[in-house]
């Protein structure tokens, strides 16, 4: 249940987060030959705060995170416009590192991706190629810290050379996954539907999980479900039919969204959570 008489203190908190965004988009667009996924996205992400992109399945949801981190451009047929700006830097400037720009705006799949390896060899192999550590001793407590973030250290430290990732649980492959982003030290963390499918964290897991990450860098979920926006997003940006429909506060969108778009999709899937 949402409770409403948070809004004032969560907007006021959020303004104080405010003073630079650390991501910026204007005007993005995506399209494969013909097909038009979105066009003339803009929105800014502020350092400590949780933005939840909402919108129905097949809407640009994942195409925009990965936007984002410059990996939809691999695709085949991707013709991708508008400009991105980390830390007031154009992502696309030729000067900068695509390799770089991918460590620093870290994507985690809907679609847990685990190497067939342990779960120090999945978090060491990105170390090493990134040349972030490279003793074992620092390549441990990197590895350590990550585990640590993501609240499963405990479970598995006795585990961390033994039983490759992809034989472990469904939802073990997905935090070991979103460790493994963790430790490229990214400035901002992008995780495509993290609660749902077979591997999908619990709300609480993936609210410890963001309380822990917040204070150092900032998120972008992307997500159907409003009850999970409800609970973790300080803004939402609403995303439909290929446009950016609204962005705004959370607690604003949920109870007052101006956009009768973004009303009409709250009202449908917001059945109950209104308090």
């Amino acid at each position: 249940m949402l409770d409403v008489g948070l809004v004032s203190a969560r907007i006021d908190t959020l303004a104080s987060v405010q003073a630079k965004a650390i991501l910026s988009c204007l005007s993005l667009d995506l399209q494969y030959g013909r097909r038009r996924v979105f066009s003339d996205v803009s929105f800014d992400l502020f350092q400590q705060e949780t933005l939840c992109l909402i919108g129905s399945q097949e809407n640009g949801k994942s195409s925009l995170l990965r936007c984002l981190n410059r990996t939809a451009e691999l695709d085949r047929g991707a013709c991708q416009g508008g400009r991105i700006f980390l830390d007031r830097r154009d992502v696309f400037d030729p000067s900068w590192d695509v390799t770089f720009v991918r460590r620093q705006v870290a994507l985690v799949p809907q679609v847990s991706n685990p190497f067939p390896a342990s779960i120090w060899d999945n978090i060491a192999y990105v170390l090493k190629l990134h040349r972030i550590a490279s003793g074992q001793h620092d390549i441990g407590d990197r590895i350590e810290e990550a585990l640590r973030l993501v609240g499963i250290w405990g479970e598995v430290k006795d585990d961390l050379h033994k039983t490759p990732v992809h034989q472990m649980s469904p939802v073990i492959q997905r935090q070991v996954c979103i460790a493994r982003a963790l430790a490229l030290e990214p400035r901002v963390l992008l995780l495509d539907e993290p609660s749902v499918g077979l591997g999908g964290l619990s709300m609480q897991q993936l609210e410890t999980i963001l309380c822990r990450l917040k204070q150092n860098l900032a998120i972008v979920v992307a997500t159907q479900s409003l009850e999970v926006t409800a609970q973790i997003a300080d803004r939402i940006a609403h995303l439909d039919q290929g446009t950016m429909q609204e962005v705004d506060c959370a607690e604003l969108i949920l109870t007052n969204a101006q956009n009768p778009v973004t009303r009409r999709f709250v009202e449908a899937h917001a059945q109950g959570m209104i308090s």
